[in-house]
């Protein structure tokens, strides 16, 4: 019956304890049911129910509540199989959870119902885009613009996905440059390429590492926190930062950063000589400091001092004087 799909429904809406897997597959059985069939006679029904959960699965999306989005819109397209429009929501839902290959297998079933809906290119260049496939997102947008040639949203994707090309050719560069030792070619690739997508955390590495190599530490440094900030689950960004922390002479630093991204990376050879390097020169370091130290000598036990004696002798002292003898001799 119709009730067993509203109390699916109602958990997955309201109470969001069924998981996504269960949800849908409990859905499926249900929908399998006699009495549930019987309820649902026919395409209509079964559309007219469709596209109230994909209402549903619309409200859950502008509520950033993508997961939900996700199994509602699959609920929708278990009614209605052939619905471009809830492949292209649940594409959206995708792209907004950062799963990009679903986002895009979603789109290219838009494309397959509706090839000529500019809504379903735009769908597909999204995630191609963020899968970094810059050239097949520009010549999928501009699919998207021939169909809808005043649609300034897809003319600013566009631009965009241009720039981004044009970039990842400065990056490009960039690392041929290093390749063959010439560090400041390389620095102004990178600086190119990061004036247009300053938040390439790929390039900031790049950059952080070609800065530490020509003696720029601090700079380097600064790099390094943004990588982190940017991808802050990317072993290379708090390597970059150990390096710099390293060559800035801020030892124990280093070795609690390099530490961190151990365990983001275990096996990493280069991390794991550097928290040892950084933990030995910290000592030597302070080993060097206790050397410099005055070492405070014992205090003599002074000796009480003796009076000085006066310069002239007193009456006990001084020699007896000598009698004047009369001219007899006594």
């Amino acid at each position: 019956m119709a009730s067993q799909l509203d109390a699916i429904l109602a958990q997955v809406v309201n109470t969001n304890t069924l998981p996504q897997l269960e949800a849908l597959e409990l859905w499926q059985h249900t929908l399998q049911s006699p009495q549930v069939r019987a309820s649902l006679p026919d395409q209509a029904s079964q559309q007219a129910k469709a596209e109230e959960i994909k209402g549903l699965g619309n409200a859950a999306l502008g509520k950033n509540e993508a997961d939900k989005a996700v199994t509602l819109f699959s609920m929708a397209l278990a009614l209605d199989s052939q619905n471009a429009v809830y492949y292209s929501n649940r594409s959206a839902a995708y792209a907004a959870l950062g799963q990009y290959e679903l986002a895009l297998t979603d789109a290219n079933q838009v494309v397959r119902l509706r090839s000529d809906w500019a809504r379903g290119y735009s769908r597909k260049a999204l995630a191609e885009f963020n899968l970094g496939r810059y050239d097949e997102a520009l010549e999928t947008y501009k699919k998207a613009a021939e169909l809808e040639p005043d649609n300034q949203a897809v003319l600013s994707a566009i631009e965009q996905v241009k720039q981004q090309v044009v970039a990842l050719d400065m990056n490009e560069k960039g690392e041929e440059a290093v390749a063959k030792n010439k560090m400041s070619e390389a620095l102004q690739y990178f600086d190119k390429a990061l004036a247009i997508t300053p938040n390439s955390y790929v390039t900031l590495s790049n950059r952080a590492e070609v800065l530490l190599k020509v003696g720029q530490a601090a700079k380097s440094l600064d790099d390094a926190n943004n990588i982190i900030r940017l991808r802050p689950d990317w072993f290379k960004g708090y390597q970059r930062r150990a390096d710099a922390q390293y060559a800035l002479g801020e030892y124990d630093a280093a070795a609690a950063t390099a530490a961190a991204a151990l365990k983001l990376d275990p096996d990493n050879k280069a991390l794991q000589k550097l928290v040892s390097d950084a933990m030995r020169e910290s000592l030597m370091v302070k080993y060097r400091q206790d050397a410099k130290q005055p070492q405070q000598q014992p205090q003599q036990q002074q000796q009480p001092q003796q009076p000085q004696a006066s310069q002239q002798p007193s009456e006990e002292t001084a020699a007896p004087k000598e009698k004047k003898r009369n001219r007899f001799g006594f």
